[in-house]
């Protein structure tokens, strides 16, 4: 049915009636009648307002006055030609039309209708539906981003009616399913999920006894039957797969929900097995964190410590409650440089590992080193979030590589020293053999006598030199034994004034021949010179050593650095200086390694940790006496023994001469000259030898031609031992003494069991050996 608007010739309505005036006057729709305008081929290009009613002028903004007669190009200049021709259409054929407009400029949207009531016009009434689409848009808006929530929730989310039975499930409750969307709807929820128990009865999930027991069926069921809403409740469901049975642990939640009128119930699962193993594995983790003897530091990207495991608490002194939220400066010893800080860090902020040493300092204020390696953390957007230090204590292990460094240099010192020892000794042997050959030639009271006696007496005290260096700087220990503990003192000083600067005094006070201890006397010797060096270096390099070797009786028991000093006998050494003292807040550290007061590069800390453990290893003790600005004393304990065995008496010296045949190696021209001569001079037959090759050679050439051989043990070509070695093949009964200057190798046990009948140490009084070679010589004739 088309509608009808009466108008008179101008266009305006015709009003029949009052009433049809006061119904246009007082609709709530807006309405507008038009006039087409037509161009001259007929084509609508504009229209003009014939009439508006007041609701128009509400709805729209516009006023009648401004309007009325008035194109709408001119009055809405943006009208798109899209809707002229529209309702060209509408006024040329008469036939209605109903729209939509968004009206842009008026910020509106209207539902229009739009009718002709008589040719060439057009008649507009409309509503302004613009709340009821943004409602619409809002809602429709709202409706897809719930779906899109739904759809995409890391949660298993699923419809249920009042059988249990699914209606609808997101994406996630399908990947659980692992079956399409149209295997699974209208199924119960142990179907959907592949319960275990749901497998168990032909009529699936909720018929197996063992369903009875299901938490999320009786949670569900709860929903359905009192409305009641659920949240995050603990559930197990066994899941059936290929390859066995997987209990996944799950937490769920209920809501219930209407729709059109039928109870459904909004069930959520999240799967938190993988969470709740990780925080399992996590609690594995941090009970081996907490029992593993590293110490661990976790700090955030400004430092600040977060976290420490027991073990940073034991080695350090700190407790997790002093450390968190500290720097980890406060374990700063000022051993390292601040260029050294600077490199590590440069190291971790370019996201690589920084491994290395620090000498660090306990809550006490001792030094520990400690080997770390720290790493930085990156979360998955790989920004750094954390710091992770693992700490190794390995002040021990310092210990020992300082020890071993000190042993390898004392071998290094020892090969030196044995070198020396061996050339020194077969010089000053040729030395003391050509004095002996002229004091046999000159008269007792002569001038040139005492001169030669002054030769002898210096080449003697030599010879004494070199056997004091020698055990210091042997690397391998004694075996510890009774020793006269003043004869160590006095070699130990006489070192050190070679030592130490002139500007050091050092005296032997209390020199007291009568103490015996069981010692390592190479051992004591360092002692001796580390506690001395340190005196002098706490003396500036200037002032008075004192050393004193005694007895001593302790009557009550006195404090010691090694445990109590208990009442007995003693053999004490006391090292005292007149330097500056030991401050006493430092007098419970000076044995602890790395411990020193010396600025860096002037010590270890090592020297006094080395005095504390020989001391402990001789069973000993140590007492310190200190005054600051009045010196030190420190007190050795050693515990006294009763007197070694005193040795014979010296046996008459007087050369012994003779008339065999005797082979004479030694690669040193000036000894064997001198021997050969004193020899030849006591009547012997000698032939010498300064390659020991070419003497093997000659004893293989005529065995029998020799009845004594004396041989030097470090020669070229042949050792003395391999000489013996060779000539024992041939004759298993001539005498062979072997002679050295310094050998590490061959002492007098193992010459013997090589074959040697006599082993003897260079440099050797010409009359001692002339004895020697008797008494080898006069034993095989008794023998044969």
């Amino acid at each position: 049915m088309s509608t009808k608007l009466v108008t008179d010739p101008e266009g305006n309505p015709h009003y029949n009636t009052s009433a049809y005036k006061k119904l246009f006057d007082n609709m709530l729709d807006g309405c507008a009648v038009h006039e087409i305008i037509l161009n001259d081929d007929g084509e609508p290009v504009d229209y003009r307002f014939l009439s508006v009613n007041p609701a128009f002028e509400h709805l729209t903004g516009l006023k009648a006055e401004n309007l009325i007669g008035k194109r709408v190009s001119e009055v809405l200049p943006a009208t798109e030609d899209h809707w002229i021709r529209t309702y060209g259409q509408v006024a040329l054929t008469e036939n209605p039309i109903r729209f939509k407009n968004v009206a842009a400029e008026l910020g509106k949207v209207f539902d229009v209708n739009s009718f002709s009531p008589e040719p060439g016009k057009f008649a507009c009434i409309f509503q302004d539906i613009t709340e009821q689409e943004t409602s619409k848009q809002t809602l429709k808006t709202s409706e897809m981003e719930l779906d899109a929530i739904y759809k995409n929730a890391p949660s298993a989310m699923l419809l249920v009616d009042h059988s249990r039975r699914v209606l609808k499930l997101n994406k996630h409750a399908l990947e659980m399913a692992g079956r399409p969307l149209e295997q699974v709807l209208g199924l119960r929820g142990g179907d959907v999920l592949n319960c275990e128990n749901a497998y168990k009865s032909k009529a699936g999930c909720g018929f197996s006894p063992d369903c009875e027991c299901c938490k999320i069926q009786h949670i569900v069921a709860h929903t359905i039957t009192t409305g009641a809403a659920y949240h995050r409740e603990d559930a197990v469901i066994t899941v059936a797969r290929a390859d066995g049975p997987a209990p996944r642990q799950l937490k769920i939640s209920t809501q219930p929900l209407s729709e059109l009128n039928n109870d459904v119930v909004l069930v959520c699962l999240e799967d938190v097995t993988e969470v709740l193993s990780g925080q399992q594995e996590l609690s594995r983790l941090r009970a081996a964190i907490d029992h593993v003897a590293e110490a661990i530091m976790i700090t955030d990207t400004e430092g600040t410590i977060t976290y420490v495991n027991p073990s940073f608490e034991q080695i350090t002194g700190y407790t997790s409650a002093d450390a968190i939220g500290c720097q980890p400066g406060i374990l700063k010893s000022g051993q390292q440089s601040q260029e050294y800080y600077a490199q590590m860090w440069t190291t971790l902020l370019s996201g690589k590992d920084w491994a290395g040493r620090l000498v660090n300092r306990r809550k006490d204020g001792t030094l520990y080193t400690e080997e770390t390696r720290i790493s930085p953390v990156f979360n998955v957007e790989g920004q750094l979030i954390n710091f992770v230090s693992v700490k190794r204590d390995i002040t021990n292990q310092v210990l020992l590589e300082k020890q071993l460094r000190q042993a390898e240099k004392m071998e290094a010192i020892g090969l030196l020293a044995g070198g020396i020892a061996h050339d020194f000794n077969n010089i000053l042997g040729g030395i003391l053999g050509y004095a002996d050959l002229v004091i046999e030639d000159l008269p007792a009271d002569c001038q040139p006598r005492q001169f030669m006696d002054q030769i002898v007496g210096a080449s003697l005290r030599a010879r004494d030199l070199v056997s004091h260096i020698s055990p210091f700087s042997r690397q391998v220990e004694d075996d510890k034994k009774p020793t006269k503990l003043l004869a160590v003192v006095k070699e130990s000083i006489q070192l050190l004034r070679a030592l130490l600067p002139p500007s050091i005094e050092i005296t032997l006070s209390n020199a007291d021949e009568s103490p015996v201890t069981v010692i390592d006397s190479s051992r004591v010797h360092e002692v001796i010179m580390n506690l001395c060096t340190n005196a002098a270096h706490a003396m500036m390099d200037r002032g008075r050593i004192e050393v004193g070797c005694r007895s001593a009786s302790i009557t009550h028991q006195l404090d010691g650095y090694i445990g109590p000093v208990v009442p007995g006998d003693y053999a004490l050494i006391s090292i005292s200086d007149n330097g500056c003292g030991i401050p006493t807040d430092q007098l419970n550290h000076i044995f602890v390694p790395f411990f020193t007061t010396k600025d860096v590069g002037q010590g270890t800390g090592m020297g006094l940790a080395v005095v504390h453990g020989v001391m402990k290893y001789h069973k000993g003790n140590i007492i310190v006496k200190t005054q600051p600005g009045a010196g030190t004393t420190f007190e050795l304990y050693f515990p006294q023994v009763d007197s070694i065995v005193a040795p014979p008496p010296v046996k008459d010296l007087s050369p012994l001469s003779g008339n065999e045949r005797l082979m004479l190696v030694d690669d040193e021209m000036l000894l064997l000259d001198a021997i050969q001569y004193y020899l030849t001079k006591l009547g012997y037959s000698v032939e010498s030898f300064r390659s020991s090759q070419k003497a093997l050679e000659s004893f293989q050439a005529a065995p029998d031609a020799y009845d004594c051989i004396i041989t030097d043990q470090t020669m070229p070509q042949l050792t003395g031992m391999e000489l013996v070695e060779n000539i024992r093949k041939l004759r298993s009964d001539i005498p062979i003494i072997l002679c050295t200057g310094y050998s590490k190798t061959v002492n007098d046990e193992t010459a013997r069991q090589g074959g040697v009948n006599d082993f003897c140490l260079k440099p050797l009084a010409m009359p001692d050996l002339t004895r020697r070679i008797r008494h080898q010589l006069d034993k095989r004739s008794v023998s044969e």
